[in-house]
């Protein structure tokens, strides 16, 4: 018989890619019976289905305003998630970030407490975030991981090695041995062999993602690239931007600026890249959780055999720095852009290709094996 292994994951999972290809990935659905508890996505995403695992999908809380409704549904997500625990009686217990955690605290405290529990965060969340107005109901739920989940989890990650050392400084009491890097790397077969070559007298350049005046540089960058019409041509994918954004480019046009907000499908990036030869990185350093982060996009841009420019104040993709083969990775200062970065571009077509050797298979085999043993 099967381990059962329990995934609450209260944000929509169809949201977060790095879940979706966990979920799909046939060793783990092999050794596993698999249940996951989630919510309904408010993206118009297509709902992930899957023959070998169980899904629930509950309302999430976080998207209601009225208060009273708000609460109802913290108190339906956390009974349903208990509920399923007791019927399901499982051996590993895998969440995500603090909202999913009082189900599990509950379960492993006075129900189980022989339970594995593992925990990754998609973020990083420091106690000066956790003490923002906004974040109550999540600092709550994050007292219950300090005093008791952390110092007895079996696993807890980070998506790399500068959020894990903040996470350890401000979490002592959490266990050393368990602490992990758990990166967001794409599937292999993203993986481009050969150097391809767009057009040798255009760059084609694309940014898919979240997209906000106050913390992208979406606006320097359409502003930039707008001056170069015959020179670089810019695709703007997003599915998640404000109002504001939208509002900017129904009154303004560019002859070399597109912007799609039906967004782009995850699995389809790999084919979508075909037609580009630059990516975006376009987040401003406003918080830790962003200063110190390797995003997603920017593995799945060079597993595609994409050049990457990415703001000098995200320190977390510094490590990726790449000049010396493509495809290459290039820290930009946003707020003046140097033009002389055109011509770079230009020339790193000249230089040898490396192709990527990111994995999201080789990262869920060391969660596996840690389930197994």
């Amino acid at each position: 018989m099967k381990p059962v292994v329990f995934i609450l994951h209260i944000l929509p999972i169809e949201l977060y890619p790095p879940i979706i290809n966990l979920l799909k990935y046939e060793r783990f659905n092999s050794l596993f019976s698999v249940t996951v508890i989630t919510s309904y996505n408010n993206k118009n995403r297509l709902d992930f289905i899957s023959n070998s695992i169980r899904i629930k999908r509950l309302n999430y809380f976080g998207f209601s305003k009225n208060f009273l409704k708000k609460v109802f549904l913290l108190f339906w997500y956390n009974i349903a998630a208990l509920y399923s625990l007791l019927r399901q009686k499982p051996s590993i217990i895998l969440y995500y970030e603090p909202h999913s955690s009082f189900p599990v605290y509950f379960y492993k405290r006075f129900i189980n407490t022989r339970v594995d529990v593992f925990i990754h965060y998609h973020e990083l969340y420091t106690k000066d975030d956790l003490d923002a107005k906004s974040m109550k109901s999540i600092k709550y739920f994050n007292d219950f991981e300090r005093k008791y989940l952390y110092p007895k989890a079996k696993w807890i990650s980070q998506t790399n090695r500068f959020r894990l050392a903040i996470f350890k400084e401000e979490n002592p009491n959490a266990s050393s041995l368990a602490l992990k890097v758990f990166p967001n790397y794409p599937p292999s077969h993203w993986n481009q062999k050969k150097f391809k070559l767009i057009n040798n007298k255009v760059i084609r350049a694309i940014y898919f993602g979240a997209i906000s005046f106050e913390n992208t540089y979406i606006r320097e960058v359409v502003s930039f690239f707008s001056k170069f019409p015959q020179l670089i041509k810019l695709d703007i994918y997003s599915y998640n931007f404000h109002n504001d954004v939208e509002e900017y480019f129904r009154i303004n046009t560019f002859d070399n600026i597109d912007f799609h907000k039906k967004g782009i499908d995850y699995f389809d990036i790999p084919k979508i890249a075909l037609n580009y030869d630059l990516g975006l990185i376009l987040y401003k350093g406003h918080n830790l959780n962003y200063t110190y982060n390797a995003p997603n996009k920017l593995f799945e841009y060079l597993s595609c055999g994409l050049n990457v420019w990415f703001p000098i104040e995200i320190l977390g993709c510094e490590p990726y720095v790449e000049v010396d083969s493509t495809p290459c990775v290039k820290r930009v200062d946003f707020n003046k852009i140097n033009v002389e970065i055109i011509s770079d571009h230009f020339e790193s077509r000249k230089l040898s290709f490396k192709a990527s050797s990111f994995s999201c298979e080789s990262e869920f085999d060391k969660l596996i094996n840690s389930f197994l043993n």
